[in-house]
């Protein structure tokens, strides 16, 4: 059985953009797309009673850039701010971040938002923006704002490379028709959808007119909110470049709130783990027992006993015991309870963590147990 995500159109990788006229530092970003890139998305435009750890200083986005950094993420997107906290495009602040940033983690590429309502908000954005004189590697575009061309049309000259933000079909195709479009860095497939589905169904039209236009851009998809980590998982395993951090999400896949940005990017190289082959899996599930553990504790929850015949035994800490059936389809197992989780199918991947122990994740990308084999 397909998914929507299954539809996504797997686009050719592109080696990157083609730049003219770019300082030398810029066009050293263009960098082989062969292995998806995790870009850490600081803060957006959170205030900061959204989350303790939620960095609006230079100092603070510099510490959290070190940080996400160490735990893997390989580019940055922030939003600078004033003294007041406010966003900010004001060439003091925003120099004042980059400066920070790049003390910290040198040579790490840094972006930043041009969104239409940071101050001084509309068409008034561009005369702060021509006066950067400490310049990010790259900005972020909407192609709904009115004046997204505008926008683009100032940054070769400025030696800023540029992310499309593409929120919609509508979007696609009035950036598929732009001159500027193929010297882009990168498409930033930014879906709004209320479900992970919609949200799938959204990136596969953006992605279509894209790849029906023959552009070959690489593609950076995410969500937000609660369809952040089902179309993260889903862009990793497809080879699309990525993001996460607070401004996308709080929360961890399992509905926790994050420590840090730098959990939130542990958490997301560890779902980018391939996938364990469908053989594989069926042999790890197949006329086993295995512990269930909760991989944030530590604790068993539960044995569950994989019969050869289909059926399935859990036998919980608390000693009450529950029957149901498993089987195999589309590289996934399935298990189907009377009562445990209401009665519902669910669908679980495996990664592996090693010798007879894996770690189970929901088909939406949510993260299940880990999975210990048991031999006694």
């Amino acid at each position: 059985m397909s998914t929507p995500a299954d539809r996504l159109p797997r686009l050719e990788r592109s080696t990157g953009a083609s730049y003219h006229g770019l300082e030398r530092r810029h066009t050293d970003l263009i960098r082989s797309t062969d292995t998806a890139m995790l870009q850490a998305c600081l803060n957006g435009d959170r205030t900061p009673d959204a989350h303790p750890a939620l960095p609006c200083t230079p100092e603070a986005l510099a510490a959290d850039a070190a940080a996400v950094v160490a735990a893997g993420a390989t580019e940055l997107h922030v939003h600078p701010r004033s003294a007041d906290g406010l966003q900010s495009l004001h060439p003091d602040d925003v120099g004042a971040a980059l400066a920070a940033i790049r003390a910290r983690v040198p040579g790490v590429p840094v972006g930043i938002s041009t969104l239409w309502s940071i101050p001084p908000g509309g068409h008034a954005r561009h005369a702060p923006i021509r006066d950067w004189t400490i310049r990010p590697d790259y900005v972020s575009i909407n192609l709904i704002e009115d004046d997204a061309v505008e926008v683009m049309r100032l940054m070769p000259a400025m030696g800023i490379g540029i992310e499309a933000g593409l929120w919609s079909e509508a979007d696609a195709r009035r950036f598929v028709a732009l001159a500027e479009a193929p010297r882009c860095l990168r498409v930033l497939v930014e879906v709004h959808a209320a479900h992970p589905d919609q949200a799938l169904v959204e990136a596969a039209a953006i992605l279509a007119v894209l790849e029906a236009a023959g552009l070959h851009l690489p593609v950076l998809l995410h969500g937000s909110g609660v369809c952040t980590w089902p179309v993260l998982r889903h862009a990793m395993h497809r080879g699309l470049d990525s993001r996460i951090g607070f401004e996308d999400t709080r929360r961890l896949p399992s509905g926790a709130v994050a420590g840090s940005n730098a959990d939130l990017v542990r958490m997301a190289l560890a779902i980018a783990t391939p996938m364990m082959a469908a053989a594989d899996l069926e042999r790890f599930i197949h006329g086993r027992t295995v512990a269930a553990i909760d991989p944030e504790t530590g604790a068993t929850f539960a044995r569950v006993t994989y019969r050869p015949d289909g059926v399935c035994i859990v036998a919980r800490q608390g000693g009450s015991l529950e029957q149901g059936r498993y089987g195999f389809a589309d590289g996934c197992y399935w298990t189907i309870y009377p009562t445990f989780r209401d009665g519902r199918k669910n669908r679980f991947y495996l990664t592996a963590e090693g010798p007879g122990r894996a770690q189970a994740w929901h088909d939406d990308g949510r993260r299940a147990y880990l999975l210990n084999q048991v031999t006694d």
